[in-house]
């Protein structure tokens, strides 16, 4: 059976609409993929079933890579997966490391994350590192 036949027909009528939810959720990023291969798939719903069923992290990475989903992943990040943070001490503040936690497990942010958090929130970041070494001098 060829990649292309495990597509849409290789669905049960009890995944269907699981796999319709997540289509719905991914087809900007499907469609790219399709777009890309170089082996053209029937329909894009065969690629789409193919990866849903096959290769699910695929997709995943995808969307918290692609530009327009990082943004939306990291702000996630920053206003309900960040942990801890430590204030460089020199003005203007910014951050020296953060703790993630993400699946219940913690983590350090990378240099990577830690430069888009100053980069995209660094006056919320200003403020709370001058209320922190305000608090820590009084």
């Amino acid at each position: 059976m060829t990649e292309e036949k495990k597509g849409l027909s290789s669905l049960t009528p009890n995944e269907l609409p699981e796999w319709a939810e997540w289509n719905k959720n991914n087809w900007m990023i499907i469609l790219k993929e399709y777009d890309l291969q170089d082996k053209k798939w029937e329909s894009m719903y065969d690629l789409s079933a193919w990866l849903w069923k096959e290769y699910p992290q695929r997709v995943e990475f995808l969307a918290k890579t692609n530009p327009r989903n990082y943004d939306e992943y990291m702000s996630d990040v920053w206003l309900n997966k960040v942990n801890d943070m430590r204030f460089t001490t020199d003005y203007p503040y910014g951050l020296e490391s953060v703790t993630i936690e993400e699946d219940g497990e913690f983590r350090d942010a990378t240099d990577e994350e830690i430069e888009y958090f100053e980069d995209k929130f660094g006056a919320d970041i200003e403020d709370a590192a001058s209320e922190h070494w305000y608090e820590k001098c009084i």
